[in-house]
């Protein structure tokens, strides 16, 4: 008696991802300043090191609204970081320089919108949003504590700027690993390998 035939088994295979391609330019070779943003993002994310906020003015990069994160170790190594938005970068994140309660600050990344669509840019509203959803995820990740800004009391976001915030966190997450970042970690493989990358350099992920 011949036993029972097995069913054929059909082999699981993963689906093929092919993850966006990241460019990375550097304005000023000679400094640590790059920009980063990919063609499927509606992010890019300016990074540089603190001591460098200067030249990153002197290059008119700071001239439209954009969220920032301020990063660095206090006097104990600890991991801190500063979530801002401001509709004119410059001067908020200038007078930073001067706050002393800053003094731990070493790295800034600057995250602008790249909407392509003529007429649409990047309001109050969604820079608002885009610090909340920051912030809050700073909270849940907790690798690093959050440090609290003193300042005028915010206008909410509207939900549907909230909404879009966190559609476009993902993004953000992609692009502040890829720039070395250690505040959050995208859900997906990060390049991590910027500050050794040439000028105008296209990575593919």
């Amino acid at each position: 008696m011949h036993g029972r035939a097995r069913p054929h088994r059909r082999l699981s295979m993963s689906p093929t991802i092919i993850l966006p391609r990241v460019n990375i330019s550097r304005p000023a070779p000679d400094s640590s300043i790059r920009i980063l943003s990919s063609r499927v993002s509606p992010v890019a994310l300016i990074a540089c090191e603190w001591s460098e906020l200067r030249l990153v003015r002197d290059l008119q990069l700071l001239d439209s609204p954009s969220c920032y994160l301020l990063a660095g170790e206090d006097g104990e190594q600890r991991l801190r970081v500063r979530v801002g938005e401001a509709a004119k970068p410059w001067p908020r994140i200038g007078d930073h320089m001067y706050d002393r309660s800053l003094a731990w600050v070493e790295r800034l990344f600057v995250i602008v919108g790249t909407s392509r669509f003529e007429n649409e840019k990047w309001g109050k509203d969604d820079i608002v949003a885009l610090q909340a959803e920051l912030s809050d995820e700073v909270k849940r990740v907790g690798r690093a504590h959050l440090h609290a800004g003193v300042g005028p009391l915010r206008f909410p976001a509207s939900p549907a700027a909230r909404l879009e915030a966190k559609i476009i966190l993902e993004a953000v997450r992609s692009l502040l690993a890829d720039a070395g970042c250690p505040v959050l970690t995208p859900r997906r493989p990060s390049l991590q390998r910027t500050l050794a990358t040439p000028a105008n350099l296209t990575l593919a992920h």
